[in-house]
């Protein structure tokens, strides 16, 4: 399953899509745009259960981290890429890298401050 994810620490929303189906839109206060996109991916992964999917970001950082290609310095992101580790496994769960234009869950996300 593709699975689009967005997050917004601007107006502290985060958001995941599948194609065909309807958003999945979420708001927290306080949120960086990095934390944001973290959340988006738990939101999926808990939701989610017990499918394969691969996560589509245009949060390079999230995916390289995620991928362990990065270090993770932020301790904040450290906890939440532990999440999605945990809910990962034993699932198959590949994270890929697209850019914004590409990402369907930003388009969402843009859509919504513009209204708003």
């Amino acid at each position: 399953m593709d699975v689009y994810v967005d997050g917004s620490g601007k107006n502290g929303r985060y958001c995941y899509l599948i194609l065909g189906k309807k958003p999945k839109i979420f708001r927290e206060e306080l949120l960086t745009n990095n934390q944001a996109e973290y959340k988006a991916i738990i939101a999926a992964l808990q939701e989610l259960k017990h499918v394969e999917m691969t996560i589509y970001s245009d949060s390079l950082l999230a995916v390289k981290q995620l991928d362990r290609e990065y270090k993770i310095r932020n301790s904040e992101l450290r906890k939440l890429a532990s999440k999605v580790r945990a809910l990962s496994r034993d699932r198959d769960i590949t994270f890929k890298w697209i850019p914004r234009e590409e990402n369907f869950a930003g388009k969402v996300l843009d859509k919504l401050a513009k209204d708003w």
